[in-house]
């Protein structure tokens, strides 16, 4: 996402951008059945909460299902606008 033109080559077989497509395409997926089924969630529950509430839940629910990603983040070795974050300059 940081790499500006250098994301933008297209050296090798293309596999790359294919599963970027691949799984932006699934985040779309994911968040439409979200949508849907909290859509059909909120008609069925006999309290519903307030708004603020539930955008926290959400929102917080949403950060500790992202720790599990973690692991998986590696440096793409391209550049970033934060590379020199605190180098005093």
């Amino acid at each position: 996402m940081n790499g500006g033109v250098d994301a933008l080559r297209t050296e090798g077989d293309g596999r790359g951008q294919l599963t970027a497509a691949g799984l932006g395409f699934a985040a779309c997926l994911a968040w439409s059945y979200f949508v849907i089924a909290n859509g059909i969630t909120m008609r069925q529950v006999a309290s519903v909460p307030d708004n603020s509430i539930w955008t926290a839940c959400i929102g917080i629910g949403a950060f500790c299902g992202s720790l599990t990603l973690l692991p998986l983040a590696k440096p793409s070795g391209g550049t970033s606008p934060f590379a020199d974050v605190g180098g005093g300059h």
